[in-house]
């Protein structure tokens, strides 16, 4: 388990991480709209759920996390539009999360209400866990749409979890409603030596900006010694510093 985003040099300038130090399991960040010329902020929150099984959690940790993001989501949908995206450890079979031939026609409606735009999906596992309403209604209480299984890259919804005992669809690309026409593809990609679930990628539709092209790493970073050495003033240095301020916050 674990998260991280990475961003190129280039780009940081338009990106803002939202820090919660209390969570590890999440990270937020939002891509300037001015920065990437759109229309809103886009929110990416990237995101692990522990299995109801994990070694070293609480029973319900799983479930809890799941709660905290559909709260997170709920907030950062009213500031602009949001990618989610992460191992949820949610099989949901080829459930979309949205409501067929929904319409407000009859019924009275907020005027910025939008009818769910239903696409079925595909998905090479049939299976469902417990997991799963919980993630089907985080996705249709915030109008996400999930592109597993129904967008270019990836009509089929393939396994993304590789185990010996099975394989399982359990990591995810969701976008905002209105994000969905800007979405060029979502791929699941072939498995690596590096993990037992196999890399998604996801790219969006942007208009051209003009960035500051990157340094080399030599110019960017300073050169590390090689090791640490020890002696009486260094050894003074070293404890003062674990001791410092600095390093107790961190």
């Amino acid at each position: 388990g674990g998260v991280t985003i990475l961003v190129k040099n280039e780009y940081r300038q338009g990106v803002e991480f939202i820090k919660d130090k209390n969570h590890a399991d999440y990270l937020v960040c939002r891509l300037k709209k001015t920065f990437f010329r759109q229309a809103e902020d886009i929110f990416i929150v990237n995101a692990y759920v522990r299995p109801h099984n994990s070694s070293g959690s609480k029973t319900d940790s799983g479930r809890e996390m799941m709660s905290k993001i559909e709260e997170i989501v709920n907030d950062l949908r009213l500031k602009g539009d949001v990618v989610l995206c992460g191992d949820f450890n949610a099989r949901i079979a080829n459930q979309t999360g949205t409501i067929e031939r929904e319409t407000n026609d009859f019924l009275p409606m907020p005027e910025d209400y939008e009818p769910d735009i239903h696409k079925p999906r595909n998905s090479e596992d049939s299976v469902t866990n417990s997991f799963c309403k919980q993630l089907i209604n985080l996705v249709s209480n915030n109008q996400l749409q999930i592109l597993n299984g129904c967008t270019l890259g990836d009509f089929r919804g393939q396994f993304t979890s590789i185990q010996p005992r099975g394989c399982s669809v359990i990591d995810y690309f969701t976008v905002s409603s209105k994000l969905r026409n800007h979405v060029n593809f979502m791929k699941v990609q072939d498995l690596t030596m590096y993990s037992d679930h196999r890399p998604l990628v996801m790219e969006l539709r942007s208009p051209p900006i003009k960035v500051e092209p990157s340094k080399p790493l030599h110019e960017v970073y300073e050169k590390s010694s090689p090791r640490f050495i020890f002696n009486e003033t260094t050894r003074t240095t070293f404890t003062d510093s674990l001791s410092s301020d600095s390093a107790t916050d961190a």
